[in-house]
């Protein structure tokens, strides 16, 4: 897992990146990920990034914030590695709102995480339905957490 920012160590971090230096970052980014995807060359590697929308909140201007989602373009479409990007849209919403229709365009796969209560229940529920997908009969797809 790779944070960027945050204060917690908590899982199993390979990497934490601070999120004060756009450049800085995008540089470090990069070489992690060549690095880390050059070590399992020949098997699937994973990677999830948790802090994203923290990274899009410090972008100055609509051209920093292009700039880093011209950056992950490069890790889209690999079979061999995955990219996971857990982004927090609430933060978004009002001052960087269009980044998020950018961010879903670049995905091959966008899963939404909605929380919700039921009427009758006390306790709350989280569903995740997958709003875009290579595959178009999983396009739609629910689940109750």
């Amino acid at each position: 897992m790779v944070k960027i920012g945050g204060r917690l160590n908590v899982g199993n971090v390979l990497k934490r990146f601070p999120a004060s230096d756009i450049p800085k970052l995008l540089k470090d980014f990069e070489k992690f990920c060549s690095e880390y995807f050059s070590e399992v060359q020949d098997q699937s590697g994973v990677i999830i990034v948790l802090g994203l929308s923290r990274l899009f909140l410090l972008a100055e201007s609509k051209f920093d914030g292009l700039t880093l989602i011209d950056f992950l373009i490069k890790y889209t479409g690999a079979e061999s590695r995955m990219i996971f990007y857990f982004v927090n849209s609430d933060v978004l919403e009002n001052g960087s709102h269009y980044l998020i229709p950018l961010l879903e365009e670049l995905a091959t796969t966008v899963i939404k995480v909605t929380r919700a209560r039921k009427e009758e229940d006390i306790e709350p529920y989280v569903y995740a339905t997958i709003a875009k997908a290579i595959s178009a009969e999983l396009e739609g797809f629910k689940i109750k957490l």
